[in-house]
């Protein structure tokens, strides 16, 4: 705003600003310390992961959104796979030679990525919205909004179904 504050119809898009610079801070570090000396640096850049992730989902819990509807679904699906990635990070700590553990982490991290663009193709995409739900703009946010308690339901569904596919 003009007095310098966050303006007051924007605060997602500060989180999600937030959002992206921990992660790029993560893979900056990650990338330095990888190149510095790797397996000296490996619990420090795991440990540099965990906090990246540990604030993803603090953001994503607390979003400024209301969870509601379809983009709370999305969202809480989102929560689930920021966790796997948290927890497995930090396992990663302590077994650093986890084959599993470090599959597991590596594609909870793809499958963050890919439900970030399932959430931006679907969410904001008028020919993806599920029957009997519309954009709709809310303080200069838009969100998916449905026509009544079947139609969110009904999209809802669809957003499970979706996970499942993904997931598999």
């Amino acid at each position: 705003d003009s007095d310098g504050t966050i303006p007051s119809d924007h605060p997602c898009n500060f989180e999600h600003t937030n959002i992206a610079l921990s992660l790029f801070i993560y893979a900056l570090f990650s990338f330095i310390l990888d190149k510095i000396q790797p397996p000296a640096q490996y619990g420090l850049t795991l440990m540099l992961g965990a906090i990246a992730f540990g604030q993803q989902f603090l953001l994503f819990h607390f979003h400024s959104t209301d969870h509601m509807g379809v983009e709370g679904q999305y969202h809480w699906f989102h929560q689930i796979v920021i966790l796997v990635s948290f927890f497995t990070t930090l396992l990663g700590i302590g077994y650093p030679k986890s084959f599993l553990n470090n599959f597991a982490r590596s594609l909870s991290i793809l499958f963050q990525g890919v439900w970030m663009m399932v959430m931006g193709i679907m969410l904001y995409t008028p020919e993806y919205i599920p029957k009997g739900c519309f954009i709709n703009s809310v303080d200069g946010h838009s969100i998916v909004s449905c026509q009544d308690d079947e139609a969110l339901e009904r999209a809802k569904s669809l957003v499970n179904i979706q996970f499942c596919w993904y997931l598999i």
